[in-house]
C-alpha cells in the first residue's frame, strides 16, 4: 500500500512522507495521480483544521480502481476538521457601542450582554437569510454563527421554544399556484401582537410557520408592515395561498431588534458585523462563521475514492457531493453545522427563480421548468414532480457508512441513483448512520434521507428528532431495513415517518425489519400522523416484519393508522407487531378499479405510467417489457383487469400486554420465546410476497438485528 501524508505544518514542496508531509489536499491529489495504480493508496491527514474556500474537486482522472482503492483518512486517533467557513478571534468580540444599533434592540435588559464581531475581510459577499420552505428550492443558508460547536439561532420572536403567534385573520390570501394562479400576488394578514409595531425599521425580516396545509411549512420575506392597520404583506405568495386555520401559526425571524436571549444572533450585511448574545463566557471559545455555499468535497464521475474519519462542519451548503462514477464512500465521519445536507448522491435541479414553486406540473408563464444540474439540490422536488423518470446520475455502489449527521439545515442525505425507465438499480446505500436534528431551517419534505431512483438501500440507521419525515421515498425497488426511527413528524400533520405517494409507477419498494416508535402527532385539530404513509393512490409496495410501538394520535380530525394509505391500496402489510398503537391499519382504499378510473382523468398521473418515448422523462411505460416482466400487476391495473386481493395478513396487535417482550421500559422488544408463532392466518394469496398458502404462521425478524451495529 502506498502512503502519503498531509499536515497543516507541511509544505507542498515536500514528498508527502510522514516526516515531510505536504500542506494541502490539492497537492496530495496531484501526488496520488503520479503513483502507479497497482496497490491501494492511503492519504493520511494529520489532525487539525483545514479550511475550504472552494470545493475540493475530484474527476475521472483522480479515480482509483478495484485493485487500487484510494482513501483520504484521518491519521490514527487525530481529529481532522474540514471547515467551510472562518474561525473568528474571540478577543475581537466587543460590546455594541453604535447608538443606532442599540436603539433598535427592544429588550434593553439584554443590551449589555450583546457583543459584536466585525466580519470585514472575513466574508466578501454576505448571504441573505432566504425564502425557503415546502415546494420551494433548496438554498444555502445565510452566514451562520457557531460557538464551541453549537449553532446559534437567528434572532426571532417569539423565541425558540415559546408558543408561536396564531394566524387568525387573512385580508388577502394571495395568489394560489395550486389553483393555477400565477400572478405572484402576495398575501396580507392581520397581526394582533403589539410587539410587531416595533419592527418598523427592520429591513430584511421573514415570517416562518404553517400558513394553510398542516404538512407545509414556509418562510417568506415581509415586504411591508403597516403599523397603523396592523397588517403585514409578504413578498411572495404561499403555495396553497394563506388561509387561517386552527393550527396555523408563525414567528418572525432575522430581526436585529429581537436579540434578547442567550444563543441568538443577527448578521447585518450593511455594517458587516454579527451581533450575538453569548450563552457563556467566550474568552476561550471557538467562534465560527459559515461561508462556503458550494459542496465541500465534489466527486464527479469518480470511482473508488473514500473519505474516512473526517469532521465536516461550518459551511453554508453541503458536505459531500457525488455524481456518476462508482464505489465512492464516506465512512466513520461526522457532518454537523451545515446549511444544507451532509451528503448528496445524484444531481439536483436548477432552482426556480425568486423562490417560486410549481403546482401539479404547471409553471408560471415565461418561467422555464427546472433542469438537471450538478453540485446543487435546487428544485429537486419540482424536477421529480414534472419529470418522474428523471435519472439524476447518481452512479452506482456509492455509500455513506457509520456516520453521525446532525444540525444540518435542510435534511440529512440525498440518496439517488438508478434508472427508472429501464429499472436499472444503482445499489447506493446508507448504512449504520445516526441522523438527527437536521431541519434547522426547512421543516417539511426535506427528510432525514430523501431516497430516489432505483434499487438503493437504507439499513441499520437510527433517525430521530425531526419535525417532518425520516425518509421521503421516490422510485422503485428500494429497501429500507433494520432501522430505528423515532420521534419524527413532530411539528406537522397529515404525514408519516416514511412517506411516498402520487406516482403509480413507484412500486416494488420494501420496508422491513424496522423498529418505528414514539410518533404522536400534533395536539391540534388537524389530520393524523403515521409510521408508513402511502399517499395519493400509491400501491404495490411491501411492509413486513416491523415492530411498531406507541404510534398514537393526540388530537385529530382524521385518525391515521400506523400504516396508512390514501386511496389506492394493494401494498402488502404482513407479519408486523403493533404495540400500544391507537389504530394499526386504516386504509382509505379505493381499490384498483378506483385507481384505474383516476388514471383516466388525471393527465399528470397518466403521463407518469404511460410515457413511451425513451427520451421523455415525464414518466415510465408500465406496458413495456421490462415493467410487465417485473410488475405484471401494475400492467393489469393500468388496463383495468387487476382483481383486488387481501394483502393484509398475519399481523399482531397488542395493547398494554408487555409479557412477550424482554424489557419494554428500555425499549427492548426482543421476544422472550416463540409464543407469538402460534398465531396463524388462513389462506394467503399475496402476489407481491409470492405467497399462496392455506395456513401461514406469524414470523418476525430478531429484534436484536435492528439498529446501529
Amino acid at each position: 500500500m502506498y502512503k502519503l501524508y498531509v499536515s497543516n505544518s507541511g509544505n507542498d514542496n515536500n514528498p508527502g512522507t510522514i516526516e515531510q508531509p505536504v500542506k494541502t489536499l490539492e497537492r496530495a491529489k496531484e501526488l496520488v495521480k503520479m503513483l502507479k495504480k497497482d496497490s491501494d493508496i492511503t492519504v493520511f491527514i494529520r489532525g487539525g483544521r483545514y479550511f475550504f474556500k472552494e470545493s475540493l474537486t475530484f474527476d475521472e482522472g483522480d479515480s482509483g480502481t478495484a485493485s487500487c482503492k484510494i482513501s483520504y483518512q484521518a491519521y490514527e486517533n487525530e481529529t481532522v476538521y474540514f471547515d467551510g467557513g472562518a474561525v473568528l478571534d474571540a478577543k475581537r468580540a466587543v460590546p455594541v457601542k453604535d447608538e443606532e444599533i442599540r436603539n433598535r434592540i427592544i429588550n434593553k435588559s439584554a443590551l449589555n450582554n450583546i457583543l459584536e464581531l466585525d466580519l470585514s475581510g472575513v466574508i466578501s459577499e454576505f448571504a441573505d437569510y432566504g425564502t425557503r420552505g415546502f415546494r420551494r428550492p433548496y438554498v444555502p443558508a445565510q452566514n451562520e454563527l457557531f460557538i464551541d460547536g453549537e449553532s446559534y439561532d437567528t434572532a426571532r420572536y417569539p423565541n425558540k421554544g415559546e408558543k408561536e403567534i396564531p394566524l387568525k385573520t387573512v385580508i388577502d390570501s394571495g395568489s394560489s399556484p395550486c389553483d393555477k394562479e400565477f400572478d405572484m400576488r402576495p398575501a396580507t394578514f392581520v397581526y394582533e401582537d403589539s410587539r410587531c409595531d416595533l419592527w418598523g425599521k427592520a429591513k430584511n425580516f421573514y415570517i416562518s410557520g404553517i400558513f394553510n396545509w398542516c404538512f407545509a411549512d414556509d418562510t417568506m420575506k415581509i415586504a411591508k408592515i403597516d403599523t397603523e392597520a396592523k397588517t403585514m404583506t409578504t413578498e411572495l405568495p404561499h403555495l396553497p395561498s394563506m388561509v387561517a386555520r386552527d393550527y396555523t401559526s408563525w414567528y418572525a425571524v432575522n430581526l436585529l431588534e429581537e436579540i434578547d436571549v442567550p444563543g441568538e444572533y443577527y448578521v447585518d450585511r450593511e455594517t458587516k458585523k454579527v451581533y450575538f448574545y453569548p450563552k457563556k463566557d467566550i474568552t476561550n471559545s471557538l467562534i465560527q462563521i459559515s461561508v462556503l455555499a458550494e459542496p465541500m468535497v465534489v466527486m464527479e464521475n469518480t470511482s473508488f475514492i473514500e473519505f474516512d474519519g473526517i469532521v465536516f462542519e461550518n459551511a453554508r451548503g453541503t458536505g459531500v457531493y457525488i455524481e456518476r462514477g462508482q464505489n465512492c464512500a464516506v465512512r466513520n465521519s461526522v457532518f454537523r453545522n451545515l446549511g444544507m445536507v451532509a451528503v448528496q448522491i445524484g444531481r439536483g435541479a436548477t432552482p426556480l427563480p425568486e423562490g417560486r414553486h410549481t403546482a401539479h406540473g404547471e409553471f408560471d408563464k415565461g418561467v422555464n421548468p427546472p433542469e438537471g444540474a450538478s453540485r446543487i439540490i435546487g428544485s429537486w422536488h419540482e424536477m421529480l414532480y414534472q419529470y418522474a423518470a428523471w435519472n439524476n446520475e447518481g452512479g452506482k455502489n456509492h455509500g455513506v457508512v457509520n456516520c453521525e449527521i446532525y444540525n444540518c439545515g435542510t435534511g440529512g442525505i440525498m440518496l439517488g441513483g438508478g434508472d427508472r425507465k429501464s429499472l436499472t438499480p444503482a445499489n447506493n446505500y446508507v448504512e449504520n448512520c445516526e441522523i438527527h436534528d437536521v431541519n434547522r431551517l426547512d421543516q417539511t419534505y426535506k427528510a432525514g434521507i430523501n431516497i430516489s431512483g432505483v434499487g438503493n438501500r437504507i439499513a441499520n440507521c437510527e433517525i430521530y428528532d425531526l419535525p417532518g419525515f425520516a425518509i421521503y421515498l421516490h422510485g422503485n425497488d428500494h429497501i429500507i431495513e433494520y432501522n430505528k426511527i423515532h420521534d419524527v413528524v413532530k411539528n406537522v400533520a397529515d404525514a408519516g415517518a416514511i412517506y411516498m405517494g402520487r406516482d403509480l409507477s413507484e412500486v416494488g419498494n420494501v420496508i422491513r425489519y424496522n423498529f418505528i416508535y414514539n410518533i404522536t402527532g400534533l395536539d391540534t385539530e388537524a389530520n393524523g400522523v403515521c409510521a408508513v404513509y402511502f399517499d395519493d393512490f400509491c400501491s404495490f409496495n411491501a411492509v413486513y416484519e416491523n415492530y411498531f410501538y406507541n404510534i398514537k394520535q393526540k388530537k385529530t380530525i382524521s385518525p391515521f393508522g400506523v400504516v396508512f394509505w390514501n386511496c389506492g391500496g394493494q401494498s402488502s402489510v404482513n407479519n408486523n407487531i403493533f404495540l400500544d398503537c391507537t389504530l394499526a391499519l386504516s386504509p382509505k382504499d379505493s381499490g384498483m378499479r378506483g385507481v384505474h378510473k383516476m388514471l383516466q382523468s388525471d393527465a399528470l398521473q397518466y403521463k407518469r405510467v404511460a410515457t413511451k418515448d425513451k427520451d421523455d422523462f415525464s414518466g415510465v411505460d408500465v406496458t413495456s417489457e421490462v415493467y410487465r416482466r417485473k410488475y405484471p400487476y401494475v400492467y393489469e391495473m393500468f388496463i383495468g383487469t387487476y382483481q383486488d386481493n387481501p394483502v393484509i395478513w398475519s399481523n399482531i396487535i397488542i395493547n398494554g400486554n408487555y409479557e412477550p417482550f424482554k424489557d419494554i421500559q428500555n425499549l427492548d422488544l426482543t421476544l422472550k420465546d416463540d409464543r407469538l408463532s402460534v398465531y396463524q392466518y388462513r389462506y394467503v394469496y399475496d402476489i407481491l410476497m409470492g405467497v399462496e398458502e392455506d395456513i401461514v404462521s406469524f414470523h418476525i425478524v430478531d429484534f436484536n438485528k435492528i439498529g446501529r451495529k
